[in-house]
């Protein structure tokens, strides 16, 4: 190889070499330590609730932002579980104690009615209300759905 391709050669590894050190970078500062530190402050939220109202935690803490931002946390309180929403300055707004209607219900029936397969639903505080809420993507729409989390009956559902 002459000494002039040796060079070029050099050149272009060095250049990407430099991209994908720019591509880390970027990732780094703008992606995965922006995600860490909202998981932090999360979690600083939830162990903040935990030992102010000393609860018992149920493994179940959710960050829903619709029209207004909760935190949903699921406790024990004896041997029945309550989920508790939160507002962003950490006063309990409503709980709601078992039973609760079963997850599969609503899934079976945005199934039926929608053909749509739900794979995460998550529980939020809609209307003054503990919901299930689900949500789904195709390549036109964006679709959300609420159901109650007492009975399982459809509260709303819309498209975007």
């Amino acid at each position: 190889m002459s000494e002039k391709a040796s060079t070029i050669v050099y050149r272009l590894v060095v250049l990407c070499l430099l991209v994908i050190l720019g591509m880390t970078i970027f990732y780094t500062f703008f992606v995965h330590i922006p995600y860490l530190n909202h998981a932090q402050e999360l979690h600083d939220v939830r162990q903040t609730i935990i030992e102010r109202d000393k609860l018992t935690y149920d493994n179940y803490f959710y960050q829903y932002n619709g029209p207004a931002s909760y935190y949903i946390m699921r406790v024990k309180q004896g041997d029945k579980s309550t989920y508790l929403a939160y507002d962003k300055k950490l006063t309990l707004v409503a709980s709601q104690q078992e039973p609760f209607a079963k997850q599969e219900k609503v899934i079976n029936h945005v199934k039926k009615h929608y053909n749509v397969d739900l794979q995460d639903i998550q529980i939020a505080y809609e209307n003054n209300i503990f919901v299930y809420y689900g949500k789904y993507q195709d390549e036109d729409h964006l679709y959300y759905f609420y159901y109650s989390l007492a009975n399982g009956k459809f509260v709303k559902s819309y498209s975007l």
